[in-house]
């Protein structure tokens, strides 16, 4: 985000970026993409950051050489086994994950919704109205 901005108001972002040299062109492309971040593309983020980052070892081992499948299976397994408890509790691991997403909105002032003001006065749970404690 800060980048971005940065980008935008033509200023240093820090001591190895010089921001200052921006065309108007770029300016405007972080411009619209600034715009364009809104609440649902932060909950998408954060989901696709949790499942992603249960892939790396089975990832890894695709992406070798001398591919042990047997091994590669075995990876599998652990990737399934890591999965099933989010199964098994879904509405602990939604609610986890949207108190995730509010936490990360709010940390860069994007609202839930257009019309939100400043929702830190509003407890979790009321923002969460599907999830249960």
């Amino acid at each position: 985000m800060s980048l971005l901005e940065g980008i935008i108001l033509g200023n240093e972002v820090d001591d190895n970026t010089r921001i200052g040299n921006w065309n108007i062109s770029t300016k405007k492309d972080a411009t619209s993409f600034l715009n364009s971040i809104n609440f649902s593309f932060i909950v998408t983020i954060v989901i696709f950051r949790h499942i992603l980052d249960l892939t790396p070892p089975l990832t890894v081992k695709l992406q070798r050489k001398e591919n042990d499948l047997l091994k590669a299976k075995d990876e599998i397994k652990r990737l399934k086994s890591d999965l099933t408890p989010m199964q098994t509790d879904i509405d602990k691991r939604h609610h986890d994950l949207y108190v995730e997403a509010v936490n990360l909105a709010r940390s860069i002032s994007i609202s839930r919704t257009k019309q939100a003001e400043d929702s830190s006065e509003t407890s979790t749970q009321e923002q969460c109205t599907s999830c249960k404690s």
